[in-house]
């Protein structure tokens, strides 16, 4: 991975680039610092969104995806309550307050093209960042539940290539089974790693590191 230096830890103003959908319940935030300041942020790092409205008490954490300009950064999210239904509601132009980045970020793996990122859900944000900045991008295994809800397919293709392997529960794309039975079918190329990287539910993420643990 390339050095990057991380931004201080800054209550930013923002500016929303774009709010679109690429799933169903699925959206890709962009957000634009306001003051001109850039932000460097590690894979792995998150920040914490405060909503535009003064009923929500508590700010919402959410791992940056992406990075594409030296003041803009990526949130993907889902939709499932009041919060996020909010800002599902947010348009291009509108503010919002941003603290970040927070966290220690994911160490770089000493065997990327042999490394594993193993997600769920909108939990493959902060491995599709990791991936993003090494030479060589190792295998990704990626869980949800239908073909509805890969929101970023393409993204990943452009990243992973053929190295790609996507599970659904419902079997309506790729594999049909959770993530965990997806990386019995590959028992060589699991083996051959390394490196793992989970992230996604806490089920999920338990039941994938005994697998790796037994594998």
């Amino acid at each position: 991975m390339p050095h990057l230096s991380p931004s201080r830890i800054q209550d930013h103003a923002c500016r929303v680039v774009f709010n679109r959908e690429c799933g169903h319940g699925l959206k890709l935030l962009r957000l634009q610092v306001q003051s001109g300041a850039q932000f460097a942020c590690q894979p792995g790092q998150f920040v914490m969104l405060d909503l535009p409205e003064s009923r929500f008490h508590f700010r919402r954490p959410f791992s940056v995806l992406d990075t594409p300009t030296t003041d803009t950064f990526d949130l993907y999210y889902k939709q499932v309550g009041v919060g996020t239904g909010i800002m599902w509601d947010l348009q291009p132009g509108d503010t919002l307050n941003c603290l970040g980045p927070l966290g220690i970020g994911f160490t770089s793996p000493t065997s990327p093209e042999t490394a594993l990122y193993i997600g769920g859900g909108i939990g493959i944000a902060p491995l599709y960042l990791l991936a993003k900045h090494q030479a060589i991008a190792g295998h990704c295994f990626y869980g949800v539940r239908g073909q509805s809800e890969i929101g970023l397919e393409a993204e990943l293709q452009a990243v992973f290539g053929d190295k790609l392997h996507i599970a659904t529960d419902n079997g309506s794309y790729g594999f049909h089974g959770n993530v965990c039975q997806l990386l019995e079918t590959q028992a060589q190329t699991v083996s051959a790693a390394q490196e793992a990287y989970v992230c996604g539910p806490m089920r999920m993420m338990q039941a994938t590191v005994e697998l790796l643990h037994r594998m």
